[in-house]
């Protein structure tokens, strides 16, 4: 993908801004799925993504907070009588703080996140118990360099937390 004068954020002058010049994206994904017997689902994908600036004052830099590596895991199983457990797990690797168009600062680092779904459906009825973060990871999705003078800041992702609900389908 080709972009030109991509909206970027300026942390400088707080204001969103064209670069100067274009950008590219050049990548492969990957994805595969098997039902191996009838109560057992596999998922899994990798995405190999090169982002850099092509042309302006940043030509020949990455562009900010993408990662050249990811990787996603997916496993359902269902255990009868309406329950369902699903595991899904996530790597992302190591890109460049948002704002950093320069790579003048030391990447972000890649983390790997682990999450659950245990649901129950009964009729029109689901109930379900996610589980996100199960190794209690610390990690941050979200990193930027900002403020006065610039820096890095880090956004943390959530630790090990819950979300329980109760749906019904019309």
């Amino acid at each position: 993908i080709d972009t030109d004068d991509e909206i970027v954020f300026n942390p400088a002058t707080y204001i969103n801004e064209n670069l100067d010049g274009k950008t590219r994206r050049d990548g492969i994904e990957i994805s595969v799925s098997a039902k191996p017997v009838d109560w057992l689902t596999l998922k899994g994908g990798y995405t190999y993504l090169d982002a850099e600036i092509k042309e302006g004052t940043f030509k020949g830099n990455n562009i900010p907070n993408v990662p050249t590596h990811k990787v996603d895991v997916y496993v359902l199983t269902s255990l009868g009588k309406g329950f369902t457990v699903t595991l899904n797990g996530a790597y992302v690797g190591e890109r460049p703080f948002i704002s950093d168009f320069a790579n003048e600062y030391d990447n972000q680092e890649s983390y790997i996140v682990l999450n659950s779904k245990i649901q129950y459906q009964w009729k029109s009825f689901t109930a379900f118990l996610d589980i996100n973060n199960l190794t209690n990871n610390e990690y941050s999705e979200y990193g930027v360099i900002g403020g006065f003078p610039l820096e890095r800041s880090f956004y943390p992702s959530p630790k090990i937390n819950f979300l329980a609900g109760l749906s019904m389908e019309l």
